[in-house]
C-alpha cells in the first residue's frame, strides 16, 4: 500500500484502488469494442442475408452465414478473455482492499476510539461491498463507453435519421440514473449503518453468551437482535424498491427507444423505399446500443453500495491511514539498553487521564516489577513503553533518542509485550512461535519451549505441528501465557514487558517462569506489573504506584 495516501474521503479511497486496475479496466474497454465490432459486422451479414432471402427470394444469401461464423467466434473468445479478465480483476482487488483495511485497522491500534466491535465487518463484508464498485460500476461504464460509441456509429452510416435518434436518447438514461441515485446512496448509507449495528450487537452477544446465561437474559438478547434484524430488513427493501423503480424506469426508456427505431424504419421502407437490409441490421443494432446503458444504470447502485460501505468505516480508515503516513518518518530502533519516562501522562479516551507525570528510568540487567492497586496504571505503563499508547504529554527516551506524542509508536520495534491473556492464533504451534521472529529451524523452537516447561506436552500431542485451534485450543491461560514468552525469547527483544505473568500459574511453573525472566534480563530490559510476593521478592527494583519509588 501506498503509506503515504490519505483517504480524506471515500471517493478518493476509490479513485487510489482505482488506480490498481487502471489496465485491466483498459483492456475491458478494447474488448468491449472488439465484441461490439463483431457484432456489428454479424449483424450486417445477417441482415443483408436475410434481405436477399425474403425479399428477392434468393437463397444465395444464405451463404453469407458461413462468414458470419467468423467474427461470431472471434466474439466468444473476447468475451471469455474480458470475463477472465474482470475475474482476475475482481480477485486481486479484493485481496489489495481485504488487506488495506487489516493494515489501516492495525495501525489504528487496540486503544483507537474508533476501534468498535463492528470493525470485524469491516474486513469480512466492506471488501464485498467495495470490490462491486470495480467488478460492476467501473466495468460497466467501460463497456457504456466502448459498445453504444460503436452502435452509434455503425448505425449513423446505415441511416442518419436513426443515429441522430440515438443520440437524442441516449442521455435520458446515465441522467435519470443520477437523479434515482441521489436518492438511493442516501438509503444504502442507513443499510450499511444497519448492517454494522447489528453485526456489533451480535458479537459482543456471543462474547458475553456466559454472562447472558448466569443472567437469564436470552430472551432480551433475542430481542434486541430481531428489533436490529427487522430495522435493517426495513432498510434494505428500500433499497430494493428504489432499485426495482430505477431498472423499471430505465427498460422503459430503453423499450421506448427501440421501438421509436421500429416504426421509423418500418415507415422508412414501406413508403420512402429505404434498403430493407439496412432497416433490418440498424433494428438489430439499436437494443445493442441500449444493452450497456442499461447495465450501467443497474450497477449505479453498486456504486452506492460501495460509498455506504466507505462511509461506515471512513473515520477509522482515515485515523489508520494517517497513521501509516507518518510510520514512514518513525526512527528504527534496533537496540536499546536503557529507558526513561520523563513526566509521562497518558489518556484512553483523550479526557481522563490514566497516568499522570510518571517519571522513571529502566535499564537492562535489571528486573522491575511495578506494583499497586488495579487501576493504578500499571497496564498503561506497560501500553507506553510498547509503543501501543502514545503518551498525551511528556518524553520517553530511548539512550539517547527523545521520542514525543506519535513517535514512540516506534517503540513496538524493540519490545515484546505479553498481556494477561496473550493471543494464540489458530494454527500450529511452529507458526506460533515463529510470529514476529526471523525463520529457526526446529531446533531452536523445541529448546524455547522446553526452557518454559512446555516442550514434553506439546510433544505428547503432536509436536511443533500441533494445531491449536479457534481459542487457544488445548492450552492452558497459564500455558498459553509460557507459550508467549518462548515466543518473546525467540524474537530476542530489547524491552519483554509482562503483565501479571505468574497468574494462573502452579508454583512449579511459576518458578520456571521467574528463572526465565532472570535470565533474560542479561540481555533486555525485563518489566513486569505483578502482585505476587515471589516474583516481587526477586526483583531488582519494585515500583509502587501511590508511594515513593523504593
Amino acid at each position: 500500500m501506498d503509506t503515504g495516501q490519505t483517504f480524506i474521503r471515500p471517493k478518493e479511497a476509490l479513485r487510489f484502488w482505482s488506480a490498481r486496475c487502471r489496465v485491466s479496466l483498459a483492456a475491458i474497454t478494447a474488448l468491449s469494442a472488439i465484441s461490439a465490432l463483431c457484432s456489428v459486422t454479424i449483424y450486417a451479414l445477417v441482415a443483408r442475408a436475410a434481405a436477399m432471402v425474403l425479399m428477392k427470394s434468393d437463397e444465395s444469401g444464405l451463404y453469407l452465414l458461413w462468414f458470419a461464423l467468423i467474427p461470431l467466434f472471434i466474439k466468444f473468445l473476447t468475451d471469455i478473455i474480458q470475463s477472465l479478465t474482470l475475474s482476475r480483476m475482481s480477485g486481486k482487488l479484493e485481496t489489495v482492499i481485504r488487506s488495506d483495511i487489516t493494515r489501516s485497522l492495525i495501525a489504528c491500534g487496540p486503544f483507537s476510539k474508533n476501534l468498535k466491535p463492528e470493525a470485524a465487518s469491516f474486513i469480512t463484508d466492506a471488501p464485498d461491498e467495495i470490490v462491486l464498485y470495480f467488478k460492476s460500476y467501473l466495468a460497466s461504464a467501460r463497456n457504456a463507453m466502448a459498445v453504444p460509441l460503436v452502435m452509434l456509429g455503425a448505425t449513423a452510416l446505415a441511416s442518419p435519421m436513426i443515429g441522430l435518434g440515438l443520440l437524442i436518447a441516449s442521455p435520458l438514461i446515465p441522467v435519470f440514473m443520477v437523479f434515482i441515485g441521489r436518492g438511493a446512496e442516501k438509503l444504502n448509507q442507513k443499510q450499511w449503518v444497519g448492517i454494522l449495528r447489528l453485526s456489533a450487537h451480535f458479537l459482543e452477544a456471543i462474547r458475553n453468551i456466559p454472562v447472558i446465561k448466569i443472567f437469564a437474559l436470552e430472551k432480551r438478547e433475542m430481542a434486541l437482535i430481531s428489533k436490529n434484524s427487522e430495522l435493517w430488513r426495513l432498510e434494505t427493501m428500500k433499497v430494493l424498491k428504489l432499485a426495482f423503480l430505477s431498472a423499471l424506469a430505465l427498460e422503459f426508456f430503453a423499450t421506448v427507444g427501440v421501438a421509436f427505431c421500429a416504426v421509423t424504419l418500418g415507415f422508412a421502407v414501406y413508403e420512402h423505399g429505404f434498403d430493407p437490409a439496412l432497416a433490418l441490421f440498424c433494428l438489430m443494432c439499436v437494443p445493442e446500443f441500449f444493452i450497456p446503458l442499461r447495465q450501467l444504470g443497474a450497477s449505479y447502485h453498486a456504486r452506492m453500495r460501495s460509498l455506504g460501505a466507505l462511509m461506515g468505516m471512513a473515520e477509522t480508515l482515515n485515523e489508520g491511514m494517517e497513521r501509516l503516513k507518518s510510520s514512514i518518518a518513525l526512527p528504527e530502533i534496533r537496540a536499546i539498553s536503557r529507558l526513561e519516562l520523563e513526566d509521562v501522562s497518558a489518556s484512553y479516551d483523550g479526557n481522563r487521564k490514566a497516568l499522570i507525570n510518571f517519571s522513571c528510568v529502566f535499564e537492562r540487567g535489571r528486573l522491575y516489577v511495578l506494583k499497586g492497586p488495579s487501576g493504578c496504571g500499571k497496564s498503561t505503563v506497560l501500553n507506553l513503553i510498547s509503543g501501543l499508547l502514545p503518551p498525551a504529554e511528556g518524553v520517553i527516551k530511548a539512550d539517547t533518542l527523545r521520542l514525543e506524542s506519535e513517535r514512540c509508536r516506534a517503540l513496538s520495534q524493540v519490545c515484546a509485550l505479553i498481556p494477561q491473556s496473550p493471543y494464540i492464533f489458530p494454527s500450529s504451534v511452529r507458526e506460533n512461535l515463529l510470529l514476529g521472529s526471523e525463520r529457526c529451524d526446529d531446533g531452536t523452537l523445541i529448546a524455547a519451549l522446553d526452557a518454559v516447561g512446555l516442550w514434553e506436552l506439546i510433544r505428547s500431542r503432536g509436536g511443533l505441528d500441533l494445531m491449536l485451534g479457534d481459542r487457544r485450543m488445548g492450552l492452558s491461560g497459564g500455558q498459553a501465557r509460557l507459550l508467549a514468552f518462548s515466543r518473546a525469547l525467540l524474537r530476542k527483544s530489547p524491552v519483554i514487558a509482562l503483565d501479571e505473568p505468574t497468574a494462573s500459574l502452579d508454583k512449579r511453573c511459576e518458578d520456571k517462569l521467574c528463572s526465565l525472566m532472570l535470565e533474560a534480563k542479561k540481555d533486555a530490559i525485563v518489566i513486569t506489573a505483578s502482585h505476587r510476593p515471589d516474583l516481587i521478592a526477586r526483583a531488582d527494583r519494585v515500583i509502587t504506584f501511590g508511594d515513593l519509588y523504593e
